[in-house]
């Protein structure tokens, strides 16, 4: 959505031109890290986001990227990195404080690494790579907060520039076409009756590569998690769409995703969390999480940590 009249309500609206000066700032501090990063070329190992970043090549001219180029890239991935990730956090601590059990049930899954703190390991070892992909429980409950909420739930929209077919239907030339992830993750036609409950279980039984499945012409073929009837014909996902999905899906999403599950091992390990009195209980807390570009708490998330 873009206002056609923002100029003019530049010129009286306080919070319009806040927005402007927010914009404005945040559009310097990106060219100033694309220069930097730029500057810094030979010093930065291709292994690392900017190092690999600032080595694209641009396949219409063979060339690195140009500097505004960069500047944009640049600030998609520090967005995405920021926004995004931090919003997902959120919405995690709070499922995880209206299902308390699985704050037990990781528990139990960084004790089994030797990543928990607790009397009679006061400094546990460090968290390694190879632990990432030895922490089931953890990343059933991400991938469920990623299918529940997530963060950009309105998802991304594209005017058909001819008309289409799409599972069946006719969109003709000039239709906007959204693809929202929450209402897909959300629906009964993609993971049984039970997909608006918080069930990170359904994550925990052995799935396919591929993103989406078929369902059999069996009456009683079972949506994932649920052991429950799924239509015949309907479409099922295997992994949530937070991301998108095909060529244009979420290009920092491999970071999201290892931020999330390294920024919840090392806290679970440390701390045990609790809501604050002010959040008024996890159902209240729940409800405070709304829409605004991305989903959110506009007073932030208040928790109690308890070191172990």
């Amino acid at each position: 959505y873009s206002d056609p009249l923002w100029r003019v309500k530049a010129l009286f609206s306080s919070e319009t031109k806040a927005h402007i000066r927010a914009a404005r700032a945040y559009d310097e501090w990106a060219a100033g890290f694309a220069a930097q990063l730029r500057a810094r070329e030979s010093e930065l190992p291709p292994s690392t986001v900017g190092g690999a970043l600032v080595r694209v090549v641009d396949p219409e001219t063979g060339r690195p990227l140009a500097l505004e180029r960069l500047k944009t890239e640049a600030a998609i991935l520090m967005g995405a990195g920021y926004e995004t990730t931090a919003n997902a956090f959120t919405s995690c601590l709070v499922l995880l404080a209206n299902h308390p059990e699985w704050f037990t049930r990781i528990e139990e899954e960084l004790e089994e690494l030797g990543l928990l703190v607790g009397p009679e390991r006061r400094e546990p070892r460090a968290l390694t790579w190879d632990d990432l992909g030895r922490m089931p429980r953890l990343t059933a409950v991400i991938k469920e907060t990623l299918r529940l909420m997530p963060p950009a739930g309105l998802g991304s929209f594209r005017v058909a520039h001819k008309d289409v077919k799409i599972c069946g239907y006719t969109v003709a030339a000039g239709t906007i076409v959204g693809f929202p992830p929450y209402a897909v993750d959300n629906s009964a036609l993609s993971y049984g009756e039970d997909a608006e409950l918080f069930k990170p279980e359904r994550w925990l039984q052995a799935r396919g590569d591929s993103t989406w499945e078929q369902a059999g012409e069996d009456p009683a073929a079972a949506a994932p998690g649920t052991g429950g009837p799924q239509a015949p014909g309907s479409t099922r996902l295997k992994e949530p769409i937070a991301f998108s999905v095909g060529p244009r899906d979420c290009v920092g999403q491999a970071l999201a995703r290892l931020e999330l599950q390294v920024f919840l091992a090392m806290l679970l390990s440390q701390f045990r969390l609790q809501l604050a009195p002010v959040m008024g209980g996890p159902k209240a807390a729940r409800e405070a999480i709304v829409y605004h570009l991305t989903f959110n708490m506009a007073a932030g998330l208040w928790m109690t940590a308890e070191p172990r």
